[in-house]
């Protein structure tokens, strides 16, 4: 933080439910934004102690319903429209900005303030002095509408040339690099696909230490979650299953093993190397065994995200690169993304909750109320770890 308010930079938050002094702290120590904010007077509170907020609608994480009302005369030029975390399949079918833009004026927002929010805003809290405007001594980068309200597009400009019309390009767009051995000649990737390394697991490596564990609830539509108590096994007519945070880095065979409950699989188990922000594998399950396959079918793709059940893989895909990413295109990579969704589905996860999205959250140890890492059950509000 230091070195970044010397170099005067932007320093953006991240502090869900935080109100009070520990906000006028957090504040003073120079964080400048929030996407966080899942409830409309929480947001007031941080605008008023000088913050921006970033009203979030993404794909696990929804809150523009009830942050729609800051898009009011009296609080709109301090917010601005984010995605957060978002599938390839949403993007490519709900669209980005514009189906936030749409949202928000369909649920009664002025289109004039959330068209503000979406651009000009946005440049003016990043420093972008001559973007986010139609006016004299801004670049001409800007889009034509054929319809305000459903954000349908007719045309684009880029520095004040048409660069495309009713979806199609007018002119053709010129590559930062003009060929592939230059753009990758500076750049170092050794190691890039060789980033998953488990220590050697057994059934015992997902046993819960006391053999009581904490129970993290899930929350429809929220990246928070909430302590559900603990549980002493997996009871899936009462909705507990396991969760386990596998390390993936360094093979060190640390696990972190809790309880989930409203994630709703009936039997089988779900896993992802997409884990925020450490990216261990995170995987959740009705059995021991199946949650033994789907991390070790992660680690054979170096990996991905995995849906097993009975000792059988259902659905795949393999995210090589730093066990984060595909090499696919996107129809391609989506089409294996709905095939996992679905198998996971068909195993009984809750309609309300994207399967892979949600699980990969759990893991983050900045939300509240409760995480699971590698080290054990995070309390996020006591920074400890409670098991």
């Amino acid at each position: 933080l230091a070195a970044a308010r010397k170099k005067d930079t932007i320093i953006d938050g991240h502090a869900p439910g935080l109100t009070g002094k520990q906000l006028a702290a957090y504040v003073t120590a120079g964080a400048m934004s929030d996407h966080e904010c899942s409830e409309s007077a929480e947001a007031i509170e941080k605008i008023r102690a000088g913050q921006w907020i970033m009203i979030r609608e993404g794909t696990a994480g929804k809150n523009l319903k009830k942050l729609v009302s800051l898009l009011d005369d009296r609080y709109y030029r301090r917010c601005l429209l984010v995605t957060d975390d978002r599938h390839p399949g949403d993007l490519k079918i709900e669209g980005h900005i514009d189906n936030i833009i749409r949202k928000a004026i369909s649920l009664g927002a002025k289109p004039e303030n959330v068209y503000t929010a979406a651009s000009f805003n946005a440049a003016s809290y990043f420093g972008l002095r001559r973007t986010g405007a139609i006016a004299p001594g801004y670049r001409a980068d800007f889009v034509i509408l054929e319809d305000r309200n459903e954000v349908k597009i007719d045309s684009v400009y880029k520095n004040g040339v048409r660069m495309s019309q009713h979806g199609r390009l007018t002119k053709e767009c010129r590559a930062m690099f003009t060929n592939k051995a230059e753009q990758m000649k500076n750049v170092d990737n050794s190691g890039i696909k060789d980033t998953v390394h488990i220590a050697k697991l057994t059934a015992g490596s997902l046993k819960t230490p006391s053999g009581e564990a904490k129970v993290i609830g899930v929350v429809e539509g929220e990246l928070l979650t909430t302590d559900c108590g603990s549980a002493s096994g997996i009871n899936v007519k009462k909705d507990i299953l396991k969760l386990c945070v596998a390390e993936r880095h360094h093979a060190t065979g640390h696990v972190g093993v809790c309880y989930v409950k409203g994630y709703k699989l009936k039997e089988g188990a779900v896993a992802t190397s997409i884990a925020h922000d450490s990216h261990n594998i995170i995987a959740v399950g009705a059995s021991d065994d199946d949650i033994l396959l789907a991390i070790r079918t992660i680690e054979r793709m170096h990996g991905g995200m995995a849906v097993v059940n009975n000792g059988r893989v259902l659905a795949e895909l393999a995210l090589p690169v730093a066990g984060l990413m595909c090499e696919l295109d996107v129809s391609k990579a989506q089409k294996k993304l709905d095939g996992l969704k679905s198998a996971a589905y068909g195993l009984g996860a809750a309609k309300g909750i994207d399967p892979f999205m949600t699980l990969s959250f759990i893991s983050l140890p900045v939300i509240p109320k409760l995480r699971l890492t590698s080290l054990g059950v995070v309390d996020v509000d006591k920074f400890s770890i409670t098991g």
